[in-house]
């Protein structure tokens, strides 16, 4: 619950209520998230916003993601990490979807490999993007290698945030890791049996929600080389 206080003349004061929810990261794409309370945020998470105001909106989505770094006096610390869907930030660099767009058609232009679905993913343990893409071609060691370098000069080149942390090694280098054949086929229908309907199927071609990566991860060529990371006890 927060509270604004804004003077509208010396006598008279304005006092406007808003009340927050908190959809935990890994439920941004369930059915039916749990909205939380303020208090109810833990340290350490992350969370999509959603605001109710006296003004009309009702469970407005802001998608931004604030992570709950503490609380005072009972009330939650929040710092802003990124926009939601569609734009990724591990160190600052705030990466946008359509970036990443850009930088795969230069990429893989550049040295000429054909593809169907992709999607890129900010690994905040490993402090790198990777690019989940179904290729058309052959696709040996040394040509996963020439296109990583690729689609990653070309995300600093649209870029420059991003371009200065890979400079400091702040950021690690891409990562790419070869689909399976129809694999937006395979996802869809790995989603239609979780029981979401075609018209709450929304795609995005960059995420940092670990559910959508983990399904993804899964039509990976050879899904034994990405295994899921082990929950902390």
């Amino acid at each position: 619950m927060g509270i604004k206080v804004g003077a509208e003349r010396k006598d008279k004061l304005r006092i406007a209520l808003e009340l927050t929810h908190g959809v935990r990261l890994e439920e941004a794409d369930a059915e039916d998230p749990e909205f939380l309370l303020a208090h109810e945020l833990e340290k350490g998470r992350r969370y999509y916003i959603y605001v109710t105001t006296f003004s009309g909106l009702y469970r407005y989505d802001m998608n931004d993601v604030l992570e709950c770094v503490g609380h005072f006096n009972g009330a939650p610390v929040l710092k802003f990490q990124y926009k939601g869907k569609g734009m990724t930030n591990l160190q600052g660099e705030k990466f946008s979807e359509q970036q990443m767009l850009e930088a795969v058609k230069r990429g893989a232009g550049e040295i000429d490999m054909a593809h169907e679905f992709f999607m890129g993913y900010a690994d905040n343990d490993e402090l790198r993007y990777k690019l989940y893409i179904e290729l058309l071609d052959e696709h040996p060691p040394a040509r996963l290698e020439e296109l990583a370098d690729a689609v990653d000069r070309a995300m600093q080149a649209v870029n420059v945030e991003y371009e200065a942390k890979r400079e400091t090694d702040r950021l690690a280098p891409l990562q790419v890791i070869p689909l399976q054949a129809n694999a937006f086929d395979s996802y869809r229908d790995m989603r239609r049996a979780e029981g979401t309907h075609d018209g709450q199927l929304k795609w995005m071609q960059l995420t940092a929600v670990d559910s959508v990566h983990d399904a993804v991860r899964s039509l990976a060529i050879d899904p034994a080389h990405h295994p899921q990371k082990e929950d902390d006890d």
